[in-house]
């Protein structure tokens, strides 16, 4: 995204309504539900609001990341995890084996 709120607003209201399974966007949590009043107040139509208020804002999992590297990290540990559709833990809190046994 950008730096730039009217810019970012207008290509979430402008996403075609798909089911995407990730959407994701930087920036602190006050200034998404800001944009989602925005959006509000703008009268999108239902679907739109929807799924823009279905973002994953801000974005990544907490992993303590401190720096362009490690916050990459985390945004594709968040992405893996919706993907997977997995809520994310520690290994060492699972009973049992980690992988999915497949039979080729």
């Amino acid at each position: 995204m950008s730096h730039n709120f009217t810019l970012e607003k207008k290509f979430l209201a402008g996403l075609p309504v798909q089911g995407y399974r990730y959407i994701g966007m930087l920036g602190p949590k006050k200034k998404f539900v800001k944009m989602l009043d925005a959006l509000r107040a703008d009268e999108v139509p239902e679907d739109v609001y929807q799924q823009a208020a279905a973002a994953y804002a801000p974005i990544g999992l907490q992993l303590g990341a401190e720096g362009p590297a490690e916050i990459a990290l985390a945004v594709c540990a968040e992405i893996l995890a919706v993907r997977k559709q997995m809520a994310p833990k520690h290994l060492k809190d699972i009973e049992g084996p980690i992988h999915k046994h497949v039979l080729g």
